[in-house]
């Protein structure tokens, strides 16, 4: 019936083609996809500054990539022009845009069928962003444009359960990696062998976001001044943690760095004390690199270590006690064994092929209903 009918037309609309966890995603995706059944675009609605990864892999699979001119503002008017005239030009085209400003555009595009994407808990993370009452404000007006789709997708299981509580249903289809992928685009193969017996190196991942709640891990290492353990963190850290904790001997500030694999690949172990996420990448990638995961217990993170077996990682409350119990634990662990059993659980649990797979039958099945 597909074929009869000719290769679906799917147009993804994002903000710009920088280095992040929801292009990652999508170029996964598009790597993935059978070519002869579906037929991609890729809309950014702004230029990016200078040319990344992710748009030189888009281009080497023949992805057409469309690439809007001018500011944020400016295209907020433009690009639903110009995203009608890409949808018009081909049967049977879906529209899959990647955050609230493309949702904005797709919606004002007034094309159909298009689906909505959530990556994160919409409430909270606006309420941390913008404080409790514009935060709701805004995380309302988000679920309102995801109501007006047709069908919603969560990027794992803790998503769709937070969207139901706000009343909106969605399909599950969870972030995934291709890990060879990652390694060649990430790594440059310089990072350290893990040594048994050496001084332990954590990392964990800071952004904007306060959500991240870097300045626990970072109190817990000061307190391990002088002992063996350091941490490294990497991404945008708040400028007064920076300050507060720079001369802390065992803590570095890494910034944005260009290889992050390299970065999970010298450390020994990742460390994430969120307090909440969507599916976070960071985390699968440090499985990908075969390193141990020490998690806050908060529902994304155990729904990643759900089916994995105690050589995968473990999970600690937000408190000093639980922490120390879980680095005792996860410190005890055969390096060997915990890198083997990290990577055959990200391999097995998030495979990118699954993650295509879902996605085609997906579309297919949206587009013939």
């Amino acid at each position: 019936m597909i074929d009869a009918l000719g290769p679906i037309n799917l147009i993804f609309v994002v903000g710009n083609l920088s280095v992040n966890g929801p292009n990652m995603q999508l170029l996964y995706l598009c790597r993935g996809m059978n070519r002869s059944k579906f037929r991609l675009t890729v809309f950014s609605t702004t230029q990016s500054p200078t040319t990344s990864f992710i748009q030189n892999e888009l281009a080497n699979c023949g992805i057409e990539i469309v690439e809007l001119e001018g500011g944020k503002l400016s295209s907020l008017f433009a690009a639903p022009i110009i995203l009608r005239k890409l949808f018009q030009r081909r049967p049977r085209t879906i529209i899959h845009p990647y955050g609230f400003r493309s949702d904005v555009i797709t919606f004002f595009s007034y094309c159909r069928p298009k689906i909505g994407h959530v990556q994160n808990n919409l409430l909270h993370n606006y309420k941390q962003m913008f404080g409790p009452v514009l935060g709701r404000i805004i995380a309302n007006i988000n679920l309102w444009f995801l109501a007006r789709t047709q069908s919603t997708v969560s990027c794992g299981e803790s998503v769709r359960q937070d969207l139901k509580r706000l009343g909106l249903d969605s399909i599950v289809i969870r972030n995934a990696i291709e890990p060879e992928v990652y390694r060649r685009l990430f790594a440059s193969g310089t990072h350290r062998a893990r040594q048994r017996g050496c001084s332990k190196k954590y990392l964990t991942v800071s952004s904007s976001i306060p959500g991240k709640n870097v300045e626990f891990l970072l109190e817990r290492f000061a307190e391990f001044r002088s002992s063996d353990r350091s941490i490294d963190v990497i991404g945008n850290a708040a400028a007064e943690l920076v300050s507060k904790y720079r001369d802390v001997p065992n803590i570095k500030f890494l910034g944005h760095i260009a290889q992050p694999a390299d970065a999970f690949g010298d450390a020994d172990f990742f460390v994430s004390a969120s307090t909440h996420e969507g599916m976070p990448n960071a985390v699968i990638e440090s499985l990908t690199m075969g390193r141990p995961v020490l998690l806050s217990n908060i529902p994304a993170h155990q729904e990643i270590l759900s089916s994995a077996n105690e050589n995968v990682g473990f999970l600690f409350t937000l408190n000093k006690d639980s922490f120390l119990d879980a680095i005792a634990k996860i410190e005890s662990l055969d390096q060997r064994e915990a890198e083997v059993a990290s990577l055959n659980f990200v391999t097995s649990e998030f495979s990118s092929q699954a993650m295509v797979s879902a996605y085609e039958q997906f579309y297919s099945a949206l587009l013939n209903n």
